[in-house]
């Protein structure tokens, strides 16, 4: 019975990287109001621009991934061994063992744009540091990265309960 009891999950029980070489700024909060839902991650800062690298902020698998013109846009989701999921999304493309995987995809789809594959089966592993895409403004919104952590059971949850980190001084207005 012991083995089938959910297993507690603890955000600071690992160590994470940041995601991103763009900055270490934000441009939207954990939790902010929106119209219609709270935000469920962190936005991170790109200048406007596209092109930074997205890294794996821990090692894991790639459990899927999916391209829409709306919404996320290109994003890609992390499995890692405690069955926790990172995910980075408006992305400006994969890296290129990724975005052979997301065209090879599309093409046996007809060429259809639109995709969303869970992908943990075929083993697509990863280590923590690996870039794994480039920021982008696919979806909706202006060049960011969209960084969300979720435990084993989907549910988000604020980035900043890690090791991670963002210096702030500016007092809020």
């Amino acid at each position: 019975l012991s083995a089938q009891q959910p297993q507690s999950f603890d955000p600071k029980a690992a160590e994470y990287i940041w995601p991103t070489e763009a900055s270490p700024y934000l441009t939207s909060t954990f939790a902010e109001t929106r119209a219609a839902h709270f935000h469920a991650a962190l936005d991170i800062k790109t200048w406007g621009q596209r092109g930074y690298e997205v890294y794996a902020t821990r090692d894991g698998v790639v459990d899927r991934i999916a391209i829409g013109p709306t919404g996320y846009g290109k994003v890609i989701y992390l499995k890692h061994a405690d069955d926790s999921y990172s995910v980075y999304a408006h992305l400006l493309s994969f890296k290129d063992k990724l975005q052979q995987t997301a065209d090879s995809i599309r093409f046996a789809q007809d060429y259809q744009f639109k995709i969303d594959r869970y992908l943990g089966w075929k083993d697509l592993k990863v280590e923590q540091g690996d870039v794994i895409g480039y920021s982008g403004a696919s979806g909706i919104g202006p060049p960011h990265l969209h960084f969300e952590l979720r435990t084993p059971s989907d549910k988000p949850f604020n980035p900043l309960l890690t090791n991670l980190e963002v210096n702030d001084d500016i007092a809020p207005q």
